[in-house]
């Protein structure tokens, strides 16, 4: 399907004979697009009637600022899975009886095509968890993490998974790894990998060689292995930037890797295990997602059974001058908020061994 490159119509794939039920199902949908940036919208919806009166939509095209910020990359097959958490709802739609789909392109103004291959259904985690599940990370070893989030955490007995920047760790501000450890032996925290120096931190994992990005990444996992940290491990890709390279140096590895986008929740079992979606940036500064928006993705996912990651990376007291910082008193309603939603916590390292018994 090829747009017109006006950035107002939309081209259109519909079938309107179809016949089958959503309940306990979240949707797959197959696809490959010429131009991510170049895409202002992609949807899919479903509905009860010929003419979309009661139905779902779906919107989950990236509208990242450039490649490798989102879920999909130029000329790259994408299989992306989508709960009903993100469904808009039109009209007074079932989930069953459904016998119309139709998926639909916007372009911003460049040309765009899209090559549609598939929709599919998968079916929910009822069984393993009738109410979803939630991952919290924290990202960048902030030592407000142990001192703030630790005790917040702890009371609720919620264990989180912490992306490490090994060469940060006993900096001031930082943590010791005497705290990393007793935060995976007495907790049961998840301790896995952000990168080994400073400098490609900095300069994320698309500014770098692969050939960098992998002399990086082994001695960060045998700095872990070294002292005592498990085998389970994951990637958090540094400002969730990523290519298909880096994809590959993630499953050279056996990395689960994390991105740092929200367009969509993530489903169980993952739709690409290289590709976790999250939700970042938790901040009442200018910019960031508060503490509101984050308890109504909670809600979200406890009623459609989503899998929801949430980052936080330094926690402070007071108000939060930049998006990377969450006030404390936030931290504490967003947890509070999430051991009432019955959604199950688990590190990514529990969630994807599950995944792959499946």
């Amino acid at each position: 399907v090829l747009t017109v490159g006006d950035g107002l119509s939309y081209a259109s794939l519909t079938s309107t004979a179809l016949k089958f039920d959503t309940a306990g199902k979240d949707l797959a949908v197959r696809y490959r697009l010429s131009s991510t940036l170049a895409t202002r919208a992609l949807e899919l919806e479903i509905s009860n009637d010929r003419s979309f009166k009661d139905g779902y939509r779906w919107q989950f095209a990236d509208r990242s600022d450039h490649v490798g910020a989102g879920y999909s990359y130029d000329g790259e097959w994408v299989q992306i899975f989508l709960s009903f958490a993100d469904a808009a709802v039109i009209g007074r739609p079932r989930r069953r009886g459904l016998t119309a789909a139709r998926l639909r392109i916007q372009d911003n103004g460049r040309p765009v095509t899209v090559h549609w291959q598939e929709i599919s259904l998968v079916d929910e985690p009822r069984q393993l968890f009738p109410h979803g599940v939630a991952t919290i990370c924290l990202d960048d070893i902030y030592q407000t993490q142990y001192t703030y989030a630790r005790p917040v955490l702890d009371a609720h007995g919620f264990p989180a998974t912490v992306a490490v920047i090994r060469e940060a760790i006993g900096l001031d501000h930082s943590m010791s790894l005497e705290q990393l450890r007793s935060l995976q032996d007495d907790l049961g925290w998840e301790i896995g990998c952000h990168s080994d120096s400073l400098a490609v931190h900095r300069a994320t994992d698309l500014g770098v060689p692969l050939s960098v990005l992998d002399s990086d990444l082994r001695p960060e996992l045998a700095y872990l292995g070294k002292n005592g940290f498990r085998n389970d491990k994951f990637l958090a890709y540094p400002s969730g930037l990523w290519d298909p390279g880096v994809l590959r140096v993630a499953s050279q590895h056996r990395l689960p890797g994390r991105l740092d986008m929200s367009r969509t929740q993530g489903a169980f079992p993952p739709s690409d295990p290289y590709k976790l979606r999250a939700c970042g940036i938790i901040s009442s500064a200018p910019g960031g997602r508060s503490a509101s928006e984050v308890k109504g993705y909670i809600d979200a996912a406890a009623e459609n059974l989503s899998w929801l990651i949430l980052i936080f990376h330094k926690i402070v007291r007071g108000s939060p001058v930049q998006r990377t910082e969450c006030a404390l008193s936030d931290f504490e309603e967003i947890i509070a908020h999430l051991a009432g939603s019955g959604l199950r916590v688990r590190t990514i390292g529990q969630v994807m061994r599950l995944a792959r018994s499946v």
